[in-house]
């Protein structure tokens, strides 16, 4: 049984849909070499453009899921936990980071003709240590995979 996060999360892309994919499946871009896939693109908060590269290998390492059996494997709790504390050690100087925007996409890989799965998760900082208690714009956008790994991005 799908819990109501993740119901709410897949209605919300159902109907919208995040930017650069269909539904809430993921738009495969061309990829660096034939092994990788690109799972989504960004920009910082400086303009640079950044691809989130994974290799099919590591896709493939990940748990299949197709919903039928409960929850995903990795559950959103983990998976803002997760975020966050990448997001912690790369910005030492920020207090937290709340999640904005939560994405549950699926990927397809020709290779076994598998759907996988991944989060996207768009995290903005709260106050930075030792300044007022301003909110910070910038939002920083992180990908998880399955089994708790998280996908670097790459300048483009």
């Amino acid at each position: 049984m799908l819990d109501c996060m993740t119901v709410l999360t897949l209605c919300i892309l159902t109907i919208v849909g995040p930017v650069g994919c269909t539904g809430t499946e993921a738009k495969v871009e061309e990829p660096p070499s034939p092994n990788e896939v690109v799972l989504t693109r960004s920009q910082d908060s400086k303009g640079k453009l950044l691809a989130y590269v994974v290799s099919n290998d590591a896709v493939r390492a990940t748990s299949a899921w197709d919903g039928s059996t409960g929850g995903p494997p990795l559950s959103m709790a983990k998976t803002i936990n997760l975020a966050t504390d990448y997001l912690m050690r790369k910005h030492p100087d920020r207090l937290k980071f709340r999640p904005t925007y939560i994405a549950l996409q699926r990927l397809w890989l020709a290779q076994n003709g598998e759907y996988y799965w991944f989060y996207s998760l768009q995290m903005s900082p709260g106050v930075r240590v030792g300044a007022a208690d301003t909110p910070k714009t910038e939002s920083y956008l992180v990908v998880v995979l399955m089994d708790g790994s998280i996908v670097e991005p790459r300048a483009e």
